[in-house]
């Protein structure tokens, strides 16, 4: 079956579910920005609950 012409045709037109393969590289990107321009603060709050 995988060795078929019509098999190796319709493969090839597939669309990858998981997108083009660089989520990774956009994610890195993505925090990268953030982080730089201040966009986001991740300093731990810290509450006293003891009153």
């Amino acid at each position: 079956m995988a060795s078929t012409d019509r098999f190796r045709e319709k493969a090839r037109k597939t669309v990858n579910p998981y997108g083009d393969g660089k989520t990774s590289v956009k994610i890195v990107e993505t925090i990268k920005e953030f982080l730089m321009e201040d966009k986001i603060n991740l300093m731990k709050k810290f509450y006293d609950i003891v009153r």
